[in-house]
């Protein structure tokens, strides 16, 4: 999934416009996704950037950090298939 995909998702499942799809991305592309110290700091990133609650801070980061899980396991799953 490139990130053109990634934030076409987002906007979907979040019912996002694109502009805050891309603050967000941009927010996780600048942090590591693993780890609860680097949650809690991406979580607070999108509060601040964003004006969020913390609940739909946490909402956002869960919707990504599945996405980015599923996108994961396909490619380990299937390491050589080509998108096309």
């Amino acid at each position: 999934m490139n990130k053109k995909e990634l934030i076409q998702e987002l906007s979907k499942k979040l019912n996002l416009s694109e502009d805050k799809t891309n603050q967000i991305n941009k927010i996780f592309q600048s942090n590591f996704l693993i780890g609860k110290i680097n949650k809690d700091k991406i979580i607070n990133e999108l509060k601040d950037k964003l004006k969020l609650s913390d609940k739909d801070a946490n909402k956002i980061y869960n919707e990504v950090a599945k996405i980015i899980t599923k996108e994961i396991t396909k490619k380990l799953k299937n390491p050589f298939k080509n998108k096309n």
